[in-house]
């Protein structure tokens, strides 16, 4: 069983609380490996990634480039009995036809490896999550009232430090109450872009070096876009 366990497309839809828990609970009862994609929340929701966020531990996990510091480097972590697979044993049959071979273009890399090392110890304590963390709330809180002042349907969510403006509000059990509007999103950019803000269409993240000033900006100039894009008539029938 593979799932980003903070939910698709960067939590855009989220995993329901005690979903999780309940799913270890499964996979450990029908001896299932369940295994967790955190190329995206992993050292970015906590020190221990979204397993520790949300206090459920996988079998395995996958990290991809923030374990190096952002350099080309990944990782693949979990229990001694599944990972051993991937081990030499000095067995010719089981090293040539057993072993789960795992490759990698940078593997051993020294500066990747020095990357790394340096970016675990930056991170250990939490205190950088903390503070993106905190920004998170605060820019997810700015853009909902922005969205509220400029007349604009939807709402801002999300967890840590990732925030998701959406058009159609926070999905629920059964995902968004209306269908997603690409073309809204690609508008919203390119307003955005008008007020000298770049974001992802559907979402966004928030550093550890993003200033008061960095959040103040980004409120203003979203609620700058969505007045634009409002008296443009783009959300009539929503």
């Amino acid at each position: 069983m593979i799932l980003e366990p903070a939910g698709g497309q960067s939590g855009t839809t989220p995993t329901i609380p005690g979903y999780l828990q309940e799913l270890r609970s499964l996979t450990t009862r029908h001896k299932v490996v369940l295994i967790f994609d955190e190329v995206i929340t992993g050292f970015r929701y906590a020190p221990g990634g979204a397993q520790a966020y949300f206090g459920v531990t996988p079998d395995m996990t996958t990290l991809a480039k923030i374990v190096a510091g952002g350099l080309p480097g990944a990782a693949v972590v979990g229990k001694k009995e599944l990972l051993s697979m991937m081990a030499h044993r000095g067995e010719p049959v089981f090293d040539r036809s057993q072993r789960v071979a795992q490759n990698g273009t940078f593997n051993s890399n020294p500066v990747c490896a020095a990357a790394a090392i340096a970016t675990l110890e930056l991170v250990a304590d939490g205190a950088l999550h903390a503070r993106a963390n905190k920004a998170g709330d605060e820019l997810r809180s700015g853009l909902s009232d922005a969205m509220k002042r400029a007349g604009v349907p939807g709402t801002c969510f999300g967890e840590a430090s990732i925030f998701h403006v959406s058009f159609e509000g926070k999905p629920g059990l059964a995902g968004f109450d209306r269908p997603r509007r690409g073309d809204l999103y690609h508008l919203l950019r390119c307003a955005l872009l008008n007020n000298g803000v770049d974001c992802a269409s559907h979402h966004g993240w928030i550093s550890a070096v993003h200033t008061d000033a960095d959040i103040e900006r980004t409120i203003a100039a979203h609620e700058k876009a969505f007045r634009e894009m409002a008296a443009d008539g783009v959300f009539k029938g929503m």
